[in-house]
């Protein structure tokens, strides 16, 4: 579109915008016509607007992150991305520059997850498996990480141990005719018939239902929206308090010296009992 045809557009929409008060959907096209303008300062204003209106708009969301991220305020991005994701966690295109952010960030970790997650919404984009290639060395493992893998190991270690020593103990046993599973001196033993140790009833049931509490608390987790103070704060700019209240508590319960979130919750809280 020509700059002359693009000029006369947003002053179409524009009117129409202000007609409506600014709660009109057309606050999104008319950002992206300001972008394409080079009104940078104008498009992302108009889209904060818009979102107190409409805080589950991902395209907005994303757009709003966008420009962030050119001025490299990746930090502030995060949280739109982060938001997005919540609302609809195969969003590619909030995916991929979630992926991006944590990069800049160097939160390697996090990248990779996002990048994984994308290998399974795209398995043959192979950009997206060169990054997992190009991320995966960066990663180092954390501490407790590392001691619970030589935990493992050390049990792996010792179980063979214990295996290679009741077999040398069979087959001395064997060699020297005594009888393990027979009651009486000089009977030949039967090695299928050999007894298997018992794991411990008990810590087998623990281990059982530990897994399925996991299970289940991943699957709740997953069904729920992800609180974030993002997520609270729109709510709040589109007047829907308790519904902001509700979700900086959720943010409260994972994040207890969430400052913002305790301030805010605060605030509002009181402002609903003056009522």
């Amino acid at each position: 579109m020509h700059l002359k045809g693009r000029n006369v557009l947003i002053e179409k929409i524009e009117k129409y915008y202000k007609e409506h008060e600014g709660k009109s959907l057309y606050f999104y096209p008319l950002a992206v016509l300001y972008l394409q303008n080079k009104e940078k300062e104008k498009a992302y204003q108009i889209l904060l607007d818009g979102i107190k209106y409409y805080p589950r708009y991902t395209l907005a969301l994303i757009k709003i992150a966008k420009i962030l991220m050119d001025e490299k305020k990746y930090k502030a991005a995060l949280a739109y991305l982060e938001t997005v994701i919540q609302i609809q966690k195969n969003n590619e295109i909030a995916l991929r520059d979630l992926a991006f952010v944590y990069e800049q960030l160097k939160d390697y970790e996090r990248a990779l997850g996002i990048y994984e997650k994308l290998i399974e919404l795209e398995p043959n984009n192979e950009k997206i498996k060169s990054k997992i290639v190009e991320i995966a060395p960066l990663i180092k493992p954390k501490a407790d990480k590392l001691e619970d893998l030589m935990d493992e190991l050390q049990g792996e270690n010792t179980a063979k141990q214990k295996k290679e020593t009741l077999e040398d103990v069979l087959k001395i046993e064997d060699e020297d005719n005594v009888s393990v599973v027979g009651e009486s001196v000089g009977e030949d033993i039967d090695v299928n018939n050999i007894p298997k140790l018992d794991l411990d009833s008990e810590e087998e049931l623990t281990i059982e239902e530990n897994a399925v509490e996991s299970e289940e608390k991943d699957n709740q987790e997953q069904d729920e929206e992800e609180a974030t103070v993002t997520l609270a704060s729109l709510y709040e700019n589109q007047g829907y308090i308790k519904d902001a209240i509700k979700t900086y508590k959720r943010v409260l319960e994972k994040e207890p010296d969430n400052a913002e979130a305790i301030e805010s919750l605060k605030r509002l809280e009181n402002m609903e009992n003056n009522k």
